[in-house]
């Protein structure tokens, strides 16, 4: 007869530029209870090397000018690069690759992940709204451990 699998429970850590997906583990003895599985980075150039990064101006019927309103490139790439990651952890849950899920991400970008991911935000088990993804791999483990102390 074949065994019954464990629950895997994944980490992802992320912000607009920086992704780390992690396997949560037991932990042993001289072990992380994270395992790395994947970096991702964006990049992200300098505003003037996307293009513009002073709104434009136009004329009013009523002859006067105003500026219009553009969208920071900056912020257009950051909300890209957190929807396409999103779309890879979708991806993989749908996939049955992981059974609950722990966010560390600061909230605008928690917000943007759970709309791009819904089969992947069924999942969620903990989120933590903070900026981590440059932490010491210790400061992870510590902060993705008491998150799941109510699933352990």
């Amino acid at each position: 007869m074949g065994q019954l699998r464990e629950d895997v429970t994944w980490a992802a850590v992320f912000d607009g530029g920086r992704a780390r997906l992690f396997r949560c583990q037991s932990a042993k003895q001289g072990q992380s209870p994270l395992v790395a599985l994947e970096l991702h980075e964006l990049d992200n150039p300098r505003a003037h090397e996307q293009g513009r990064d002073k709104p434009g101006r136009a004329h009013t019927p009523s002859g006067g000018r105003s500026a219009h309103e553009s969208d920071d490139p900056h912020q257009q790439a950051q909300a890209r690069f957190v929807r396409d990651f999103a779309g890879h952890v979708e991806t993989q849950a749908k996939a049955g690759a992981f059974d609950g899920i722990v966010l560390v991400a600061p909230s605008q970008w928690l917000a943007c992940f759970r709309d791009a991911a819904p089969e992947a935000a069924k999942r969620i088990l903990a989120e933590d709204a903070a900026d981590l993804t440059k932490a010491p791999m210790l400061d992870l483990a510590r902060r993705v451990e008491r998150l799941l102390k109510p699933w352990l």
